[in-house]
Parts: C-alpha cells; structure tokens; sequence
C-alpha cells in the first residue's frame, strides 16, 4: 500500500503531519485525533495505535471491514475528500453523531466524502458522523458519481454552502435518521438524485435551510424510484420533492408544480 492519493485537489496527499500508511491491512481500523506515544504511524489502525485521519483509515482497513471512529472533531485535509478506497465497508462512529464530526474551514472544505465516475461499483456505509461547515460554492457535502449501493444512517449535515447530497446516475442509496439544519443552499436542491437511481428515504429531519430557491428540497432525476417516510421538513421553503423531468426548460413554458415522480415516490 503505497498510501492514499487523494482527490485530484488534494495533489496526492499521504499523510497529515508525517502519518503514513503501510503494512497489512486490517478487519477493524480504529481512528482517533491522539495517538499514542511509540506508535508506528505508517501501520495505524489498531486500538492502541489508531489512525489520525479518515484518509488513512480508509486506505489501511480491508476489504469488507470496518473503520471505527472514536468522539471528537476532526479538521483538517486529511479528513476532507476521501472515498470508501474502491472497498466495500462501513465507517462508523463509535458515539454517534452529536459526539463525532468532520468540520471544514475555508482553506479545508467539502466535499467530504467523493466518489468520482472512475471508481469501480461499492456497497458500503457511512453512520455515527456529522459533517459541519462542507458545502462549497453550490456543491454537496457527500458528492457521489459511480455506481454504488451506499447507506448512511445517524448522519448530521449542517451548515456549509451548498447542498447535503449529490447522486450521479444508477445508484442505490438509503439514507436513515438523517439530519440536515441551517444549509446555505444558494438555490441548490438538498438532496439530488440522478436518472435511474433508486432511494430510499425514512426518518429525514430538514431543519431551517437558506437560499432555497424553488427546489430547497429533493430533486430526482428521470426513471428514478424514490420512498419517504416518516419526514420531517421544517422552514424549507420551495418545493420539498422536485421531478426534474418537470422543471422548465428555457424553450417551453412552465409546466405546473409537482410534488411527485412518475416512479413511485410516496412521503
């Protein structure tokens, strides 16, 4: 393992203040802001040697493993822009999301979580996490573009410019106790889901957006299924579900609001 590359913004990061990554990978990688005195950073990942950053820990877990993720506020580019590392696994946070969180600053922001169309297909999972302050200049805080089958559960995202979530084509994704409160939209949707993807929705809590626009909430693409339940929006203005294939187009004339998808939807 030669160590984790970054997006192509992060020009081939490998390490946030000498942590590097190397040796065997493991079933269960831990993660923590303070590592132990004598730990060897380039084999992180261990209870008593836990790695630093996500980035890291992504690149040292195995495939079909678990990144676990202790309390505290994690900053910094290490933690900015990593993907699941083309492995199916699940990163959780240990103290669930009021207690764990990736926060972003103007030299060091979103989107955390990017899967460019390159990466190969995953099934994997992202709970126990808030992401604070990730949005940039109109582009989600998780920005997905490859097929996958992704789930996110107990995940707060709030603050930020731009929306929470950004779906690209034929994906699956569950999204479940999911809270979003004071995003800074600037007419972004919250939510965007591609053509032919399939989401599921339950247990939303949409709390005090600003910049909403008229789609302040959930724009779906063509031939997408889409479920709600038990969702709760609160001061979104616009639209709380949007049928892209109903929006106007410059050269027609607009066509009545709808609230629905013609794929099955229901809230």
């Amino acid at each position: 393992v030669e160590g984790y590359k970054g997006h192509k913004g992060h020009k081939g990061y490998k390490g946030e203040e000498g942590e590097g990554v190397g040796g065997e990978l493991l079933p269960e990688v831990h993660v923590n802001k303070s590592t132990s005195i004598g730990c060897v950073l380039s084999q992180c990942g261990s209870a008593h040697c836990p790695c630093k950053s996500f980035s890291s820990a992504v690149t040292r877990v195995a495939e079909g493993g678990r990144v676990l993720v202790d309390s505290g506020e994690y900053t910094g580019r290490a933690n900015i822009g990593w993907d699941f590392g083309a492995k199916n696994i699940s990163i959780v946070g240990l103290y669930g999301s009021e207690n764990t969180a990736i926060s972003c600053s103007l030299f060091s922001n979103g989107p955390v979580l990017q899967i460019d169309s390159s990466q190969p297909f995953v099934n994997a999972s992202l709970s126990g996490i808030s992401l604070r302050k990730c949005g940039r200049s109109r582009t989600a805080s998780v920005v997905v573009h490859s097929p996958a089958f992704l789930t996110f559960s107990d995940v707060v995202i709030e603050g930020g410019d731009g929306g929470a979530f950004q779906f690209g084509h034929n994906l699956t994704a569950r999204l479940d106790r999911v809270t979003l409160r004071s995003l800074n939209l600037r007419g972004s949707p919250a939510i965007t889901f591609g053509a032919s993807c399939t989401g599921h929705i339950s247990a939303l809590s949409y709390k005090d957006p600003s910049g909403a626009g008229d789609v302040g909430g959930v724009l779906i693409g063509p031939r997408t299924a889409l479920t709600m339940e038990r969702c709760v929006f609160s001061g979104v203005g616009g639209r709380h579900l949007t049928n892209r294939a109903a929006l106007p187009t410059p050269d027609a004339a607009p066509s009545s609001p709808s609230s629905s998808s013609s794929a099955p939807s229901s809230a």
